[in-house]
């Protein structure tokens, strides 16, 4: 008798369990057969939802709020939303001190695995003599100061915005252009050498190129004309666009003795504020200039302008 009074009582629960079930799945309806068979990932990773249900009606209540009539459409084009905002694109590539070798080798060169637009970040201080970059991308800066470290522009179409340099000692050139379609552009620059070859910006055979809105402050201290000491130097090039910059120099007054065999010419051609050779196409406008001189141990004026 025990026995089947437990039978009774499991039937009883049974039977509340399945009206339970029954009464919720009336309070859904389906227009459609919900059929998701055409989620697939696209060529770019991304989740691609397409012939989805688009209309489930909900009746009832759940939990203290009532749901009704709601369109699925809408739920799956939030969701894909959502997934594109999470996606990190192949600009978002920010470069610092401390992952500066994830993006270049140790000689500074730019690694092959790299591809899009790079952010330098905060300080960088004497990492590489300089930096050689070998394709066409943009490099941009969050507050980026470069110390004693210069950039090789081997590869066209390479912009450079933002980016402040600093150096106490000779790095050759400081930016060297030897591609072209280059942009220079918001640069603040200043570079200070004692006797020894130093250029702050050298576009060599390239066309193309433009120098805008930039601070550039270039000081030397060279002993004879033997050696380079120009701020702005362009040799061999076409369309070249220097605009809206601020220059400053300070140079030592030297000898114009040097001789130029190929164009049989007499002057100085190494020590300059600012040089131009065999260039075509030159636009050199509304830029600030103030040069002057700092040593005159060599000067070749009769009257010691430093005195």
């Amino acid at each position: 008798m025990k026995l089947n009074k437990i039978a009774i009582i499991s039937l009883l629960l049974l039977a509340i369990i399945t009206f339970g079930a029954v009464s919720a799945a009336e309070d859904v309806t389906a227009d459609d057969s919900a059929v998701l068979d055409n989620v697939n990932l696209n060529a770019d990773g991304d989740i691609a939802i397409n012939d989805a249900v688009t209309d489930v009606n909900l009746d009832g209540d759940v939990g203290d709020d009532a749901i009704g009539d709601m369109d699925n459409s809408n739920i799956i084009n939030d969701s894909k939303d959502l997934l594109s905002s999470s996606k990190l694109g192949d600009d978002a590539q920010v470069v610092t001190s401390e992952n500066f070798f994830d993006y270049f080798d140790t000689n500074g060169n730019l690694k092959s695995t790299v591809s899009g637009d790079l952010t330098f970040k905060n300080e960088f201080s004497s990492i590489v003599p300089s930096i050689t970059i070998n394709k066409g991308i943009t490099i941009n800066s969050d507050q980026a100061i470069l110390k004693n470290m210069g950039i090789k522009i081997t590869a066209a179409n390479v912009v450079l915005d933002g980016l402040t340099f600093i150096s106490d000692t000779s790095v050759g050139d400081l930016i060297y252009v030897g591609a072209s379609d280059a942009t220079l552009t918001n640069l603040d620059i200043s570079y200070s050498v004692g006797d020894e070859d130093a250029i702050a910006i050298n576009i060599d055979g390239a066309d193309n190129v433009e120098i805008t809105d930039s601070t550039i402050f270039f000081e030397s201290t060279v002993s004879d004309d033997s050696k380079d000491a120009i701020a702005i130097n362009v040799f061999d090039a076409i369309d070249i666009l220097i605009d809206g910059n601020n220059i400053t120099t300070r140079l030592p007054g030297l000898y114009a003795q040097n001789y130029d065999g190929d164009y049989m010419l007499m002057g100085l051609t190494t020590v300059n504020p600012i040089k131009f050779k065999e260039v075509d196409g030159l636009v050199y406008s509304n830029n600030i200039q103030d040069s002057s001189i700092n040593k005159c141990t060599a000067s070749y004026l009769q009257h010691n302008p430093c005195s």
